[in-house]
């Protein structure tokens, strides 16, 4: 899906009746759901539609991740460079906590290519980074990338809803095995990838790795958030009857859908996350961020959002 031209500010925008109501009205269209079947056999064939996904767009479907040297702090040193559009938020996100660290080990779970991973280790000397991502050849790219460096970086496939081998068990191979632990963990645009009913397993992963730490840490979230632009369309593009629905569940808050290239979407309210959140002992608060986009070719206007959180793990006592 191609980014907006051109984003508001960065601020989260005060509630908008008339845009909640018109949004409310397109979702309650086109509900047909899939079988479940189809919504089985995508769930089991999920890390060879990342495969295939990664085959037929290599490096080029997400731009590199940059930001300015204001969300980095001193450990970049100055820069005029503006980020490019809102998917460099998660970067900005990202290496302002690890830069508060100073040299620092971050684990980037769902890596995809390295469009976040490499920009950060440029502009980070110190930084090292565990990286996983569901798919073989993503990794494989990140592996073969010019910059890549396996003194800095430790790169490897894993499934986030399997528990064998353990995520642990993967930090700790030679010669990473006198790497620090990690004390911050990106998870960005990655839950939206994996089924609803396995969300709270994921996080209950991510964050019993970190209340190993003697400090804790923190578990760095970025995602779709419901009433996005990206889920609009899946209610105005009309289906064909012979066609299976995007729609892959019709329960209330459960907004999941399969794409056109079978890989899974979900779209996040706030209050869902915080749920997950207190069952596991998180603290921090999900909060919905609005981008009033401008399309230029067509000149309209379009709403993303994204959802955000950043809960810090208490080391466990």
């Amino acid at each position: 899906m191609a980014e907006p031209a051109e984003a508001a500010p960065h601020e989260s925008r005060p509630e908008q009746p008339e845009v909640e109501a018109t949004i409310s009205t397109l979702l309650a269209q086109n509900r047909r759901t899939a079988t479940a079947f189809t919504v089985t056999k995508h769930s089991n064939d999920a890390a060879k539609n990342w495969d295939k996904f990664y085959k037929n767009h290599a490096d080029k479907f997400f731009k590199d991740r940059h930001w300015t040297s204001r969300e980095f702090g001193t450990a970049v040193g100055s820069s005029s460079v503006k980020p490019e559009d809102d998917r460099d938020e998660e970067a900005q996100l990202v290496a302002a906590d690890v830069a508060r660290q100073g040299s620092a080990v971050l684990l980037e779970v769902g890596c995809g290519v390295g469009n976040m991973l490499y920009p950060l280790l440029e502009a980070n000397a110190g930084l090292r980074v565990h990286c996983c991502d569901f798919s073989q050849r993503a990794v494989d790219m990140v592996r073969t990338h010019p910059r890549y460096d396996a003194a800095r970086v430790n790169a490897f496939v894993f499934d986030l809803t399997s528990s064998q081998p353990s995520l642990a068990s993967l930090l700790k191979k030679e010669p990473y095995d006198a790497w620090p632990a990690p004390a911050t963990v990106s998870l960005i645009f990655v839950l939206s990838a994996i089924p609803p009913h396995l969300h709270l397993q994921v996080l209950k992963s991510l964050a019993d790795l970190l209340a190993d730490n003697p400090s804790g840490g923190h578990i760095l979230f970025r995602d779709y958030a419901y009433g996005d632009l990206s889920q609009v369309r899946y209610h105005t593009k009309k289906d064909a009857a012979w066609a299976e629905p995007s729609l892959l569940s019709d329960e209330p808050g459960q907004n999941w859908y399969r794409r056109g290239d079978n890989t899974f979407n979900y779209f996040f309210q706030p209050h869902e996350l915080d749920a997950l959140a207190q069952q596991l002992g998180l603290q921090g608060e999900a909060q919905l961020l609005r981008r009033t986009a401008v399309n230029r070719k067509s000149e309209v206007n379009m709403q993303r959002r994204f959802v955000q959180a950043k809960w810090f793990v208490p080391a466990r006592t």
